[in-house]
């Protein structure tokens, strides 16, 4: 970026709507590395405080569902959301738990070619809300299973170059899951293509 503008300064590169296009973009993922970086080095310090509050996980998965839905229509991938018939309570920050619903959808919309499928399911057993993330992209390689949610790695570092991805989302997802005192994992679906799963545990009005 430096580089752009000073070359724009010096007259060597023109000031047109493109360049500039192509600076705000390069300004706006280096805003999303310092917000997620931020995110982490708070949790880190046990200083991310969460708002908690009861919930349905459903509706808001239903909710984070609408939100994509120009990203999924851009990129033509389909979403098929499953929600049970009543409500799966949990106690969280809705904002927080929104941003590990918004990064499991994200990854899966960036390795989903077009034409693919994403399904964004939530369940429940008798202790623990199940929120799982299934695409039809080429599924996670063997090696990458139990590394994926480590900081800044990417299994496929060309595409996440292209796509202006930080390797630090599924890190994110794993910080929030873990301060709400769930678990989240990645595994790869017989059928093709990857599953991640959180588990919260389910909240019991009192």
């Amino acid at each position: 970026m430096q580089g752009r503008l000073e070359a724009i300064q010096d007259g060597v590169v023109p000031l047109e709507m493109g360049e500039i296009d192509r600076l705000h973009q390069q300004a706006r993922l280096l805003s999303r590395l310092v917000e997620d970086l931020r995110t982490l080095s708070l949790a880190d310090a046990g200083r991310l405080n969460l708002a908690l509050q009861p919930l349905n996980l459903a509706e808001l998965a239903r909710r984070m569902a609408a939100a994509f839905g120009t990203a999924l229509e851009a990129k033509q991938v389909a979403l098929e959301l499953r929600l049970p018939e009543g409500p799966v309570p949990v106690r969280a920050d809705p904002d927080r738990l929104a941003q590990v619903i918004g990064n499991l959808l994200t990854n899966a919309l960036e390795h989903t070619p077009a034409g693919g499928k994403i399904a964004l399911e939530v369940a429940k057993d008798t202790t623990h809300a199940h929120l799982r993330v299934l695409d039809s992209g080429p599924g996670i390689p063997a090696e990458a299973l139990h590394k994926v949610f480590d900081r800044f790695y990417r299994a496929e570092a060309s595409r996440s170059r292209a796509t202006g991805g930080s390797g630090l989302g599924l890190s994110i997802v794993k910080a929030l899951v873990e301060l709400h005192k769930g678990t989240v994992a990645a595994h790869n679906r017989p059928e093709g293509g990857a599953l991640f799963e959180v588990r919260l545990p389910l909240h019991q009005a009192g």
